[in-house]
């Protein structure tokens, strides 16, 4: 089984600590890797599918508004199909993002989990670390390693949170709320600077809470005690 072996007389800190593996530990190991990785996989699978049905469901919903327009010439009928109809696409979009966040979340722990496979790896064999490309410490650092296939982690990460998919889903569904709020006001007698106003800041305000979600998940992370922090 395994041995932790240390300075004789002296207390290891954490950094100093090496792991002397048994002759079956790699295998273990490598059945943990498996699993984590399939694990990621998973997540990241059910983040496609999830993607697909909203965008899928917003774009089906965008043709049949056009279709119920065409057909009653922007009525009454086709005010109430589409006030039943924005809620419910609504609902989907902020389901997914929230979802979306807690993906990343699991994501960025499956990662630090696998980058504390790989740190066993080294401590037992040394030789080998030249040769991997992901991190192998369980903090920040390491985690950034791992997401840019050991290029150099960024000064700042506003960039990556722009690109990432639960932005994209935010902003679509700030858009949809924006767009269903303005539509209710100008329903109701709005004037034009009245729906503009409203639109504005329902944007505004949708978008805020929506990426402070993804903030709060983003600093739950940086706040995980790593266990291998990197070496200096």
């Amino acid at each position: 089984m395994s041995k932790i072996e240390s300075d004789a007389g002296d207390v290891p800190s954490a950094r100093d600590v090496r792991l002397r593996l048994g002759d079956h530990a790699a295998t273990f190991l490598s059945s943990e890797q498996f699993s984590l990785g399939s694990a990621r996989a998973l997540l990241w699978n059910e983040s496609f599918n999830r993607v697909t049905v909203f965008l899928t469901t917003l774009s089906a919903s965008a043709v049949a508004l056009a279709l119920v327009a065409d057909a009653s010439g922007f009525s009454g009928q086709f005010a109430v199909f589409a006030f039943v109809l924005f809620p419910i696409v609504l609902f989907l979009g902020i389901a997914t993002h929230a979802r979306l966040v807690q993906i990343s979340l699991e994501d960025v722990h499956l990662v630090q989990a696998l980058n504390r496979l790989r740190r066993a790896y080294i401590d037992n064999a040394p030789e080998i670390r030249d040769y991997l490309t992901t991190g192998v410490s369980d903090d920040e650092i390491g985690v950034w390693a791992t997401y840019l296939l050991g290029r150099q982690q960024p000064r700042r990460h506003w960039h990556q949170v722009l690109v990432n998919m639960p932005t994209v889903v935010a902003t679509l569904n700030a858009v949809i709320a924006t767009t269903g709020i303005g539509g209710v006001v100008k329903y109701f007698g709005g004037t034009r600077l009245t729906v503009l106003v409203v639109c504005a800041g329902t944007f505004l305000t949708v978008s805020a809470v929506l990426f402070s979600l993804q903030l709060r998940a983003f600093k739950t992370a940086r706040q995980h005690a790593p266990r291998y922090p990197s070496e200096d």
